[in-house]
């Protein structure tokens, strides 16, 4: 555990099947990541790229069958769960948040909502959330903008879920929210998450963002 002291820790959302080409290069720059499952009878489990790692779930997991149930699972069960367990950094500036579709909307709820906790978050083609709950967060990101090292929007423009990223862009412009937005092409597939997943990954935990 030596090689993982004070590492920092990336929350990876919806993205297992991206996740082992980046294990040694995540291990080699002290990151541990972390990426929650979630089986068909409720039960959250997470995988980490930390030395002997198995498949583990904090005792008292609840439902996540809605945004909130997640964010309080994350917040007050995964995260606690890793730090102690593993020398990791608690500092906000060396936790980041990421995550694809409804992961992403996902990251976009716990990461925005929570300033305090996430320097850096990563939404891919995401399942943005709407009306007033999507207004409370970007109140919440724009009050924090000196927080936030880095959030990043991506999306495809063929995928379905378009047009919300997109005016999620519009809305994260206009609010003088800053962002990194990365539009290109193709739609809702593996292919672009990997793409995504490994521009993502170098900028985090940087000291010039």
């Amino acid at each position: 555990m030596g090689a993982f002291k004070s590492g920092c820790v990336v929350l990876l959302l919806s993205v297992l099947a991206c996740l082992a080409s980046h294990l040694e290069a995540a291990a080699s720059r002290r990151q541990i990541l972390v990426s929650p499952e979630v089986h068909s009878d409720g039960r959250v489990t997470f995988r980490l790229n930390a030395p002997n790692a198995k498949r583990v779930a904090p005792p008292d997991m609840r439902s996540i069958g809605n945004y909130e149930a997640f964010e309080r699972d994350l917040i007050e069960d995964v995260i606690p769960y890793v730090q102690e367990r593993y020398r990791v950094s608690r500092d906000q500036k060396d936790r980041a948040i990421a995550g694809l579709s409804m992961g992403g909307g996902q990251a976009l709820t716990v990461g925005l909502g929570n300033p305090e906790l996430f320097g850096w978050v990563g939404a891919f083609s995401s399942a943005v959330p709407r009306g007033q709950k999507l207004d409370n967060l970007l109140a919440k990101a724009k009050a924090g903008n000196e927080k936030l090292n880095l959030l990043w929007v991506g999306c495809g423009r063929k995928d379905f879920l378009y047009q919300a990223n997109q005016k999620l862009i519009e809305r994260l412009k206009s609010g003088n929210i800053k962002h990194l937005a990365h539009i290109t092409e193709g739609s809702h597939e593996w292919r672009l998450w990997r793409r995504y997943l490994n521009e993502l990954v170098p900028l985090l935990f940087r000291a010039d963002k």
